[in-house]
């Protein structure tokens, strides 16, 4: 039986057997070791999925009145990209899905509206600034949010200080109600470098502000007590 080596050329193959993985290039078929995704079923991915399965199954149970309801939202002006200009929905079903699962992002265990919003989400003017340390990351918010906001934090890793940030991997890390006396979150990560962004959502639509990113940020690595540095310490 032949064995072939990983970026060996043939013909004629595409798709997965086994242990390889056969991709079609401009110059044949390239063979490579197949590999599985880091973390393919984590708990974050499975609780988006559930949002959606959620959403999509109320969606499919709407009366006609509704349908159109979302489908003349989808066409109106309350909801318009802030940099092109262009509507953010393609259609109805489009719209509810989104809102309702940010909604359902914001506030676990409540019942997104069945009905569109009808006036734009004004966000706070609040601003959001981060600082890294031993073990975590701190979000800050320059002042208080109304009570129907929910500021969603979120986290990239990134290899180095100097790497760029990619606009679609920031994952959402936590949604903090700033409250007097309570102006800064800690969200715990490993130590690294990380970029932060932060966007305000509206508990009561499930509408929400374009992600904002502020900026990157290091961590170092939290000792436990007992630690080496401890142990030093007593030394």
């Amino acid at each position: 039986m032949a064995k072939l080596k990983r970026t060996v050329i043939v013909g004629g193959l595409s798709g997965s057997s086994g242990p390889v993985t056969f991709k079609l290039t401009s110059e044949g078929t390239i063979v490579s070791e197949r590999t599985s995704p880091a973390n393919p079923n984590t708990a974050a991915q499975q609780a988006a999925r559930l949002r959606f399965t959620t959403t999509s199954r109320t969606y499919k149970g709407f009366t006609s009145t509704q349908v159109q309801q979302w489908d003349d939202f989808a066409q109106s002006d309350l909801e318009r990209d802030p940099v092109s200009g262009g509507r953010r929905f393609n259609d109805g079903i489009n719209a509810y899905i989104a809102l309702a699962t940010k909604f359902l992002q914001a506030t676990p265990g409540g019942t997104p509206p069945s009905t569109p919003p009808t006036a734009p989400y004004v966000p706070p003017t609040a601003t959001v600034t981060v600082t890294g340390s031993a073990g975590k990351v701190t979000f800050t918010s320059s002042a208080p949010t109304p009570a129907n906001t929910r500021t969603e934090l979120l986290l990239q890793k990134l290899a180095s200080a100097n790497r760029k940030p990619q606009a679609g991997a920031y994952r959402s890390r936590a949604f903090a109600a700033f409250v007097p006396g309570t102006l800064s979150v800690d969200v715990p990560v490993g130590p690294g470098f990380y970029a932060a962004a932060f966007r305000f959502v509206n508990t009561l639509t499930g509408q929400a502000t374009e992600l904002q990113p502020i900026s990157v940020t290091q961590v170092t690595l939290a000792l436990a007590k007992g630690g080496a540095e401890d142990k030093k310490k007593a030394a």
